[in-house]
């Protein structure tokens, strides 16, 4: 967890700032500072980053993937590509969304086991 550099006192936040350029690291509004321990006699050792965070993308379960393969086959149909927000405040996300060649919706599909 890192803290953002615009919530330290002034002396403090130069001195941060200071010492991130002179390690070659930009420095913009957003940017938070890790705390980083004390580097003991290995300071030639990489320091490790986390990886960076990656989307979470959905896939299409096994009957899905099926209805895909037998029902769409050859339209330009996307997996829950769209989702409506209804009147009554929920939303609703089809399986499979079918769109013609100039982008327009077609149809939605729902699949179920």
């Amino acid at each position: 967890m890192g803290i953002k550099i615009d919530t330290l006192p002034p002396a403090l936040r130069a001195q941060v700032e200071a010492q991130l350029m002179a390690e070659g690291v930009r420095v913009s509004r957003s940017t938070a500072v890790q705390s980083v321990p004390e580097r003991s006699a290995c300071a030639d050792a990489p320091v490790l980053q986390p990886p960076p965070r990656t989307r979470n993308v959905r896939q299409p379960n096994k009957a899905e993937a099926r209805y895909a393969a037998e029902m769409l086959r050859g339209l330009d149909a996307r997996y829950e590509a769209v989702t409506f927000r209804l009147s009554n405040g929920h939303r609703y996300t089809p399986d499979w969304v079918v769109f013609d060649s100039a982008g327009r919706l077609l149809s939605c599909h729902e699949v179920k086991g």
